[in-house]
């Protein structure tokens, strides 16, 4: 299955979790309901059940990025970021975005257990 619009608007691991809560209720409100069209999809429980949780899997098969930064990032900082990830990464990922107070101007970058320090922390330090 092509996930590219499931996933379109997918940012963080916020708008991640918001999805999969839309997933799992959209499959409770399905169980609940029975369609009056005999051929429609819906009256295949079997079926659905598999496509929501192959959707649930390749969300959770998305790699997160941990970024910390100093204060809270508007929508568009955002989207920039994982923007700029996803063109250089040419790769699905999904931001965790954290708000670290003891950071001074930047960020931090954690991925596939390396971290790189992109804030003006260390001339502070020194």
């Amino acid at each position: 299955m092509n996930y590219d619009k499931l996933i379109k608007d997918i940012i963080t691991v916020e708008d991640k979790n918001n999805l999969v809560k839309l997933i799992e209720e959209s499959e409770n409100a399905i169980y609940k309901s029975k369609s009056k069209d005999k051929n429609s999809e819906l009256n295949d429980p079997i079926k659905l059940k598999k496509e929501f949780e192959d959707q649930k899997k390749h969300l959770d098969s998305i790699e997160i990025i941990e970024i910390e930064v100093a204060k809270h990032l508007g929508s568009k900082s955002i989207k920039d970021i994982h923007s700029w990830f996803q063109t250089n990464l040419n790769k699905e990922l999904i931001l965790n975005v954290k708000v670290e107070k003891d950071i001074i101007a930047g960020l931090t970058v954690s991925r596939n257990g390396k971290f790189i320090d992109l804030s003006k922390q260390k001339v502070f330090d020194t």
